[in-house]
């Protein structure tokens, strides 16, 4: 019997939809299954500009930027060897926010409706038990519906983006964790909370203090709401071999022992209970195989300071939906779309590990952070001139280093704008092209900001061509055998 569905995608989180948006919006027929109802708890409030722009690509940015989430212009630090704060910025010096600090279950509901409104058929409170396979090849899964009935559903592709419950790599045996990045999360949330000034309102703020670094994250203008958490390195104390009170204990202590934070939340009043998690990074030996691919949360794990998690979950959710896309229209191109997917997968974790490694290591080496100098309404205020350039003598992205001072050759303060993420600035990414692409389609690539009509349909065209072209919902093989880490799109305007 003809299976019913081309791709069936497991975990309705930012990947997941991304994914199943695209391939609804490119003619697929696509069934996504989440355990929750909503609301769904999740942590995780940071969205980058690139996030933000992959948003845009599948339609649902006006969604979000309506729901009136706090917007952010980038991000401030008080790290390593000088105390002082210093900020990153998005986007241009002077112009308006480029990103947001999102509350990630309305996120999430979003994401999901708009899912829903682009053709796919969303199922929830239906739990994957397990993928099916067939001569080694996955062709659907078993999973429990919200009634407690046991159903399968097959198709051609099953798509594991349930985050870190990691369904379909837990049962190959996948996972594989970092041997250095091994922290430990305690976090909670406050209203009241203060915020800083400016331009600067909106960011988050990142501490590191030696073996603790914190994060601020202001979430509604409203009530003054802050996500505030802390990531306690190897070096640090083993919170959660103590019973379920030392992580509580030690998360006040560790708040009141910051001259920072204890500014922000002077007046503020904790709104929920502390929680506590191990955050070990890991990726999976392999990213795709016959009938399957992984992405999210699913396929790899960085950091919760750097919040990576929902730019790497819905950027190579549109990459594994371009894959997929592309497979479908031409089977004869599954092992070279799948090795191209898993290669360009490695490589954006890889650079955000390495980002991660040389962060802590600074954070390590450095003095305890001191308090901005406060200003005339009691909030933190960075010192002038304490914006983040490179450090001479860096060249390549995994090596560069932070450091506050201004730009002797401009004469003024450097501003890093989207410099965090390596290939932000490569050609064809929406920061290096202010957010759009030329052509008549205004398509880009995964990172990019695709735009297709909501009927729009498979174009099934793939191309051997080295630069990138009008369509986002193929990629492009090339001739060589080996994935040369860049993907280019094929087609035309459906």
């Amino acid at each position: 019997m003809k299976p019913l569905w081309d791709v069936i995608v497991v975990g309705a989180g930012p990947g997941g939809c991304v994914l199943s948006t695209m391939l609804a919006r490119c003619g697929r027929r696509v069934l996504l299954l989440d355990k929750d109802v909503p609301p769904r708890y999740h942590v995780g409030e940071s969205l980058s500009l690139v996030a933000c722009n992959l948003l845009d690509a599948i339609g649902a940015g006006g969604k979000v930027r309506a729901a009136g989430f706090v917007p952010k212009s980038g991000a401030t630090f008080i790290w390593g060897p000088d105390p002082g704060p210093w900020s990153v910025y998005y986007g241009e010096p002077e112009g308006p926010p480029a990103a947001m600090q999102v509350r990630r279950d309305e996120l999430d509901q979003i994401l999901v409706r708009h899912a829903a409104s682009s053709g796919v058929e969303v199922r929830q409170g239906c739990r994957v038990q397990e993928a099916l396979f067939e001569a080694g090849r996955a062709v659907g899964v078993r999973y429990l519906g919200g009634d407690g009935e046991q159903q399968c559903a097959y198709a051609p592709w099953t798509v594991d983006a349930s985050g870190q419950d990691a369904l379909l790599a837990r049962q190959l045996g996948l996972l594989e964790p970092h041997p250095r990045l091994r922290s430990t999360v305690v976090w909670s949330y406050w209203a009241g909370g203060g915020r800083l000034p400016g331009r600067d309102a909106g960011n988050a703020l990142f501490i590191g203090q030696r073996d603790v670094c914190f994060w601020y994250v202001p979430l509604d203008d409203r009530t003054g709401l802050a996500g505030v958490g802390a990531v306690v390195l190897p070096s640090g104390p083993r919170l959660l071999d103590g019973g379920p009170e030392r992580p509580e204990r030690f998360y006040r202590d560790a708040l009141s022992a910051s001259a920072p934070l204890s500014r922000l939340l002077s007046g503020a009043r904790q709104t929920e209970p502390v929680r506590s998690a191990p955050a070990t990074a890991y990726r999976c030996s392999r990213l795709a195989g016959p009938g399957w691919v992984l992405t999210g949360d699913a396929a790899c794990f960085v950091d919760p300071i750097l919040t990576p998690g929902v730019e790497l979950a819905a950027s190579h959710g549109m990459l594994a939906a371009c894959t997929l896309n592309t497979v479908l229209d031409a089977p004869a191109l599954e092992a070279q779309a799948l090795a191209l997917y898993g290669h360009l997968y490695a490589q954006r974790y890889e650079t955000f590990v390495q980002l991660c490694l040389n962060l802590y290591e600074k954070a390590e080496a450095g003095p305890q952070a001191r308090a901005p100098e406060p200003s005339g309404n009691g909030q933190a205020r960075p010192p002038a001139g304490g914006r983040a350039r490179w450090s001479p003598g860096c060249r390549e992205p995994s090596s560069r280093r932070f450091s506050a001072g201004t730009s002797r050759s401009a004469g003024r303060p450097r501003t890093a704008v989207a410099r965090a993420w390596p290939w932000a600035r490569r050609r064809g990414s929406p920061s290096s092209r202010g957010g759009s692409t030329s052509g008549s389609s205004g398509t880009a690539g995964p990172a990019g900001s695709a735009r297709s009509s909501p009927g729009a349909r498979s174009c099934g065209r793939p191309r051997r061509s080295r630069s990138p072209t009008s369509c986002s919902c193929h990629l492009t093989t090339r001739p060589a055998t080996r994935p040369r880490g860049r993907a280019s799109w094929c087609g035309a305007e459906r």
